[in-house]
């Protein structure tokens, strides 16, 4: 193994090697090298330690665990991810732009479409979120999206199973708002909310239906799994 032959980032050759081999080795001078890949020791190495390690200098973002996790689905999460950021193309960042697109929200019409409004000032999104998920319904000013990835893992008797849960519920919610947002604005295609909500608890369902503990979800989230 390397970590039999490289110690403190230079060879540790064998006594016995042929002195020729030996040569040619120490020709290489590990010290001297601006990039190159470690070997840390570890017997059993899997990607998580290498991804560790790559991307060790970037800044840590405290609410990814909340997107990318054991259950999530890269579509869902994807959007979500773009949501957090404030990348969607959203009404009031295009007329920022110079594009003349019209403010309004596409649900309830009467308030300028922004990622919070829409991320759940709204009337119609947070009716949505609080159908699927009762326990968000206890807010006394409507959320923002970060709120609520918050709140959900502030609970104390979920299990990890649990939150996961919530995290995945929380993103196939935003993506479907955002296909209902471009559906009614580009194709003056529109679904009521209880349409609205069997698509999405059709979606999480065909997710979850295989996790391990399915059939205990179920006990705190009747409301979709039932």
């Amino acid at each position: 193994m390397l970590t039999d032959v490289v110690a403190l980032n230079s060879w540790n050759l064998p006594v016995g090697l042929p002195a020729d081999i030996s040569s040619m080795i120490m020709k290489v001078d590990l010290s001297s090298l601006s990039q190159c890949i470690t070997w840390d020791g570890v017997g059993s190495p899997i990607s998580k330690t290498f991804s560790k390690s790559f991307y060790s200098n970037l800044d840590d973002i405290g609410w990814a665990k909340f997107i990318w996790h054991k259950g999530s689905a890269l579509r869902y999460a994807s959007y979500t991810w773009m949501a957090m950021h404030r990348k969607l193309k959203i009404a009031d960042l295009l007329i920022l732009k110079g594009i003349p697109v019209s403010s309004s929200c596409s649900f309830c019409v009467s308030n300028w479409e922004s990622h919070s409004h829409l991320y759940f000032e709204c009337d119609f999104t947070f009716r949505t979120l609080t159908a699927l998920l009762p326990s968000l319904g206890i807010f006394y000013l409507r959320p923002n999206l970060h709120q609520v990835y918050d709140f959900l893992s502030n609970i104390r008797h979920f299990s990890s199973f649990d939150s996961h849960f919530c995290y995945l519920t929380i993103s196939v919610i935003v993506y479907w708002i955002w296909r209902e947002r471009n559906g009614r604005k580009f194709s003056s295609l529109r679904k009521n909310q209880s349409e609205m909500m069997a698509v999405i608890i059709q979606a999480i369902r065909a997710k979850v239906i295989k996790w391990k503990h399915y059939d205990t979800l179920k006990v705190n989230f009747k409301e979709i799994l039932d």
